[in-house]
């Protein structure tokens, strides 16, 4: 899980520096930023881990406006 997660954080910090990142695995990053990624970088650990095929990663992508 950590691995992934700070894998995906490493792209989405490259090409979008000034976007918000909150994980499963680490701190959140710019929380309060216009744009947030939200991240479970392996939802289903348990079945990963014994080799079944019941597993997935989880990306969303929130937009914050100020109304």
């Amino acid at each position: 899980d950590r691995e992934v997660e700070m894998a995906i954080r490493h792209l989405i910090q490259k090409k979008y520096p000034h976007h918000g990142i909150i994980g499963e695995e680490f701190e959140a990053t710019n929380p309060e930023s216009e744009f947030i990624w939200v991240l479970d970088p392996i939802d289903g650990t348990q079945s990963f881990i014994t080799g079944k095929p019941l597993f997935g990663t989880l990306i969303a992508l929130l937009h914050q406006t100020n109304q």
